[in-house]
């Protein structure tokens, strides 16, 4: 069973700015971000480079509004709004 981790993945800055989403997180060991529009269409996934530790990802090709970011690692899953501008 996936355990829900509470807070191990914060955008650091909502909304995300000049194309890039800043991301925090904790607890990924092993793990991969995914990007969703809120239907649940994946858009983005992109590998963790650590642990723990700040990350960015490109979203400059992706139209301004709300959208959901995952963090799936071998510890569970967190996730996080994010706003596009």
């Amino acid at each position: 069973a996936m355990h829900n981790l509470d807070k191990s993945i914060a955008v650091l800055q909502n909304p995300a700015l000049n194309g890039v989403i800043r991301v925090r997180y904790s607890n990924a060991k092993g793990g991969n971000l995914y990007l969703y529009d809120l239907s649940g269409k994946m858009l983005k996934t992109q590998k963790v480079s650590a642990n723990s530790g700040d990350d960015t990802i490109s979203v400059s090709n992706l139209q301004t509004g709300n959208y959901l970011l995952m963090l799936k690692s071998d510890q569970g899953m967190s996730v996080s709004k994010v706003i596009i501008k």
